[in-house]
């Protein structure tokens, strides 16, 4: 009698068990869409042996007494990537979870957003984010994403913390340092004898403009004017409209005015009643100076070989001090860099000389014009106009090298190859004009690295990183607590986290414009379904076979 109750218990536990088991199966099925679900499943176990007879002993024998879930284990396995089109989806390609923290008035309990008063640490591998209108990348129950923020080179801070996009929705403006230029001088080109005037087109061959940026972020041209000196050597000028120059800097009178290359000074116009002379390195003889000493003023020199290749590497410093209608900006230092041009800078203890040998290179013996004048490349604004001596030719080589201003070579390899400056036969041209400055800029885009780092790109041309999200890794992830809303919270048995950028160690890679897909096998989850269908039918027809035989006994007293 009492064996026929314990086989009707036996069955009524593998109901209760088998309708757990597809409970399980039923939620599996109902997640079969949602986002990087994790699927579960269900292991059981005999329960209540009973032994009859002496344990251990002949004869005796051990009767089960029912089933019971042993467990119900979560299969962490990776779902499928599905593309998406959105930059702030995002999945991992691997191991790992997003961390992510609600903020002091959010958090999920039971899969329910409620109010709370201190930030909770979850875990999920669901990386549908969004931006909310806070600038925060949050999860649909709003809690945020959590990663380290980058500096403008790409170093990341030391703690971990809510990606926030609001900071980064401009770029700050940056001041041009260089200016890469190409151009073809035509070596077929007539030496221009005429004084430079940066406002008369006619008194140089050849101009191309640049803009560049102050440290405001507003934007100047500057016009850079070639003039051919003949014998493979070309002098040029850096122009800026005398209007967006600071007073002290530019020329009164003109529209335009050049820059001196070592001291920023400005060029002193030709007038009064002294001619204009010129500078030896022109090859030309020195005509008539001024008495009256100007600024010093030095344009630059390109100086070609036979193959219309610049003889020597080198950059050229400039100082502008621009000036704007709010604000007066620093004073800035650009570079420009002919991808071999001979320049000077203000440092005048040491001088960069010509290499002995160069073909036409020609110099006045006494050094410039007449003894009287000033330097011979521009002339000042003379008072009496007195006649200086005449500056003889100098020879086509030399013993001694002829000596370029006072300054040093600023070494620059950036600008060589195909686009660097040249001299051939053929139109003037510009090969290239480029520059390491820009305005302010707003932010236009996202993108997402594998390594999980966020790079925004402003409208300014400026590109640089903002965050790197942090992926979390644990030495049991089977044991995390399910708590709904796609998310899990850590456990004893799942030990700590372990937050790391993304392919380090055993962590996976972020993959951007992605969603991870549940990892329910449907056809394995039919299967199951049927399996627990017939085991839960043929225990119940044990309880109504047992039902049977329990009437049967009860007729025995009839």
């Amino acid at each position: 009698m009492t064996s026929i109750h314990e086989a009707m218990y036996s069955g009524s536990s593998a109901l209760t068990n088998y309708g757990n088991a597809m409970t399980v199966i039923g939620n599996n099925l109902a997640n079969a869409n949602t986002t990087a679900f994790k699927g579960s499943r269900t292991t059981f176990e005999d329960i209540l042996i009973q032994t009859v007879g002496i344990s251990g002993t002949r004869g005796s024998t051990q009767i089960g007494t029912g089933v019971g879930m042993s467990s119900v284990d979560q299969d962490m396995n990776q779902g499928s990537l599905n593309g998406t089109t959105s930059v702030t989806d995002m999945s991992i390609d691997g191991r790992g979870f997003f961390q992510v923290k609600s903020k002091p008035n959010v958090a999920v309990q039971g899969g329910v957003v409620a109010a709370v008063t201190s930030n909770d640490t979850f875990y999920t591998r669901a990386g549908d984010f969004k931006k909310n209108k806070d600038g925060y990348l949050v999860t649909n129950a709003g809690l945020v994403l959590q990663g380290w923020a980058l500096d403008k080179n790409g170093n990341r801070g030391g703690n971990l913390q809510d990606i926030n996009l609001t900071p980064f929705q401009t770029s700050d403006p940056k001041a041009t340092t260089l200016v890469n230029v190409g151009v073809n001088l035509n070596a077929s080109s007539q030496i221009n004898t005429k004084v430079y005037n940066p406002d008369d087109p006619s008194t140089y061959d050849y101009a191309t403009t640049s803009r560049i940026y102050d440290s405001l972020g507003n934007g100047h041209n500057v016009e850079l004017q070639f003039r051919n000196l003949g014998n493979n050597s070309w002098e040029w000028h850096a122009v800026v409209p005398s209007a967006e120059l600071d007073p002290s800097q530019a020329k009164a009178g003109q529209k335009k005015t050049a820059i001196d290359l070592i001291t920023g000074n400005v060029m002193a116009m030709p007038g009064g009643t002294g001619t204009t002379g010129t500078t030896g390195t022109t090859g030309t003889t020195g005509a008539t100076g001024t008495a009256t000493t100007g600024a010093p003023y030095k344009p630059g020199v390109l100086v070609f070989d036979s193959f219309g290749r610049l003889s020597q590497e080198g950059s050229t410093p400039i100082t502008f001090n621009f000036s704007s209608s709010s604000t007066k900006p620093a004073s800035q230092q650009v570079l420009f860099d002919f991808g071999g041009a001979v320049g000077v800078n203000g440092d005048s203890t040491n001088d960069f000389a010509l290499p002995t040998g160069l073909t036409g290179v020609t110099t006045a013996t006494t050094g410039t014009t007449g003894t009287t004048g000033t330097t011979g490349a521009t002339g000042t604004t003379g008072t009496t106009g007195t006649t200086g001596t005449t500056g003889t030719t100098g020879t086509t080589t030399s013993s001694s090298p002829i000596m370029y201003g006072a300054g040093t070579l600023a070494a620059d390899a950036g600008n060589n190859g195909t686009d660097a400056t040249v001299q051939l036969a053929g139109d003037f041209a510009t090969l290239r004009l480029s520059q390491n400055g820009f305005p302010t800029g707003y932010l236009e885009s996202l993108a997402i690295g594998q390594d999980g780092k966020i790079t925004g790109n402003f409208s300014n041309g400026d590109s640089h990183g903002l965050y790197q999200v942090a992926l979390v890794d644990f030495d049991n992830a089977q044991d995390l607590e399910q708590i709904g809303s796609n998310l899990f919270a850590e456990t004893r048995l799942s030990g700590a986290a372990r937050a790391d950028q993304p392919q380090s160690g055993r962590l996976g890679a972020i993959k951007n414009f992605s969603l991870e897909q549940s990892n329910i096998d449907l056809s394995s989850e039919f299967v199951n379904m049927i399996t627990v269908q017939r085991a839960f039918q043929a225990n119940s027809r044990l309880i109504t076979v047992t039902d049977g035989m329990m009437e049967e006994l009860i007729a025995l007293k009839r």
